[in-house]
């Protein structure tokens, strides 16, 4: 008997930032279609409904939709509470002979039932949070925690919810995060399902993107020395003003090491890359990360670029830039896989740090790549992991 598991593509936003819904929404839909295969190649009984949010172009969508016949889309507006609603009880109700359960995207990384109320006025403050083996400062917090309008009350009763789920997927890998699994492997929250890292190593291309653009970059690199470039990329909505990308420019010029540098806007004349870098407006950053050229990655600290970066054993300088990025950086730095991007940035220390071969940083970086990729095989942490969620969302149909 077929069963069919929906996953709605939901992605993570600030109150006031609705626009990263749409800017996110390449890595969203990546990784949901990449766990979405997952679950089909695990058992030959699943089937898999994405509810996809029209915040992508059709010929993006179209690109998936060719995918294993086992995944389906279903694309629905932007007001989504009344559509996904309807389109559920029709899936339900046409499939007489399957059984559905429903889950929802992001992954995320950290679950915070418990998060102490950030104060306003004291943002050195540190906090004890369930999932961390040290105090949190609340620096490190989200913004919207802070927010007058009811942002953190929000953020709490969201969290809550959480204890209502039959079950919990996080991108994550249980080797990676055992302290914070092991905090909330309890009675009295439902169960976790770590199967990261779900990371789309074999995507499609985004027609959206300029393929030319990508070749000219992966040329560039093919002609640079092993572990010789720093990778600088700050996400879909990552961009600096024009005065920044001069502080930053200076700062690439005085570590000595050659760069690849993903600017959304194109930079100054004085600010270019010169002999030493190449300055691009967009770069396939698997393939980038993938290359045996970078040795290092400046990253706002995104989920997927953080997973990403692990997998191809790639040192991190965190430049987290708004949202959850800085509670990522900040965890990334006390496991030992990130070197935090210090307020004297322009003499280059930060960036010569990961770059050193010798460095603490990239010899953990290494251990993690070859943990993770131990991970995923049959019999790994992941697919275990995996097989636990299906065999228990059936249980409870």
């Amino acid at each position: 008997m077929p069963y069919d598991i929906g996953i709605s593509v939901v992605p993570y936003m600030e109150a006031s930032k609705k626009e990263t819904i749409k800017q996110n929404r390449v890595g969203r839909l990546a990784s949901t279609v990449e766990f979405a295969k997952r679950l089909n190649n695990h058992d030959h009984r699943i089937w898999v409904t994405v509810l996809c949010i029209q915040w992508f172009s059709s010929g993006f969508v179209d690109a998936y939709i060719e995918e294993p016949a086992r995944i389906h889309f279903i694309q629905l507006p932007h007001s989504y509470i009344d559509p996904v609603r309807n389109a559920i009880t029709n899936i339900v109700s046409m499939k007489s002979t399957s059984n559905s359960t429903w889950m929802s995207q992001p992954i995320w990384n950290s679950l915070e039932f418990e998060c102490p109320k950030p104060d306003t006025q004291n943002t050195d403050l540190e906090h004890l949070i369930l999932g961390f083996a040290n105090p949190v400062p609340s620096c490190v917090l989200p913004s919207f925690l802070f927010n007058k309008d009811g942002g953190y009350t929000a953020f709490v009763k969201f969290a809550q919810r959480f204890k209502d789920a039959k079950g919990i997927v996080i991108n994550t890998i249980e080797e990676l995060e055992p302290y914070a699994l092991r905090c909330f492997s309890n009675a009295q929250n439902p169960p976790i399902y770590p199967v990261g890292p779900v990371i789309q190593l074999d995507g499609l291309p985004n027609p959206e993107l300029d393929l030319v653009q990508r070749d000219k970059v992966m040329k560039w690199l093919d002609n640079q020395p092993e572990s010789s470039d720093v990778f600088l990329c700050f996400g879909s909505m990552g961009s600096h003003e024009p005065p920044q990308v001069k502080e930053i420019a200076l700062a690439l010029d005085r570590s000595g090491h050659k760069f690849l540098w993903s600017l959304h806007v194109p930079p100054p004349v004085d600010a270019a890359a010169g002999t030493r870098g190449m300055v691009c407006g967009w770069a396939p950053q698997v393939e980038v990360l993938g290359h045996n050229a970078v040795g290092g990655f400046v990253s706002h600290c995104g989920w997927n670029s953080i997973l990403e970066s692990l997998w191809f054993s790639v040192p991190i300088v965190t430049w987290p830039m708004f949202a959850e990025q800085q509670l990522n950086a900040y965890m990334m730095k006390e496991l030992g896989l990130a070197v935090v991007m210090t307020l004297d940035y322009r003499k280059g220390i930060s960036v010569r740090q990961v770059m050193d071969a010798g460095s603490k940083v990239r010899k953990k970086v290494k251990k993690t790549e070859e943990m993770a990729r131990k991970a995923i095989m049959n019999g790994g942490s992941p697919f275990n992991s995996i097989g636990r969620f299906i065999e228990d969302m059936i249980g409870n149909i």
